[in-house]
């Protein structure tokens, strides 16, 4: 746009480059945020991954020795 209003000469050389950069600086800024975000959704699915684990790991060991316990049961009987 502003590169067909320079041609036209509404708008001069100055002017254009400064919406240029502007428009530069929001696109690099909107960049870094996504990649921010990017980064902690990661961070957050690793920890959420992590306690999810642990708490099967917990569970099936639960279940492991209670399965033991009956298997005793079987010996000593």
């Amino acid at each position: 746009m502003s590169r067909k209003t320079t041609q036209e000469g509404k708008m001069d050389r100055a002017q254009a480059e400064g919406i240029s950069d502007r428009c530069n600086i929001i696109s690099y800024a909107t960049l870094a945020e996504i990649q921010h975000f990017h980064q902690i959704r990661v961070r957050d699915f690793k920890t959420q991954m992590q306690h999810y684990l642990q708490q099967q790991i917990a569970f099936f060991q639960k279940i492991t020795g209670k399965l033991e316990e009956a298997l005793q049961k079987y010996d000593n009987a």
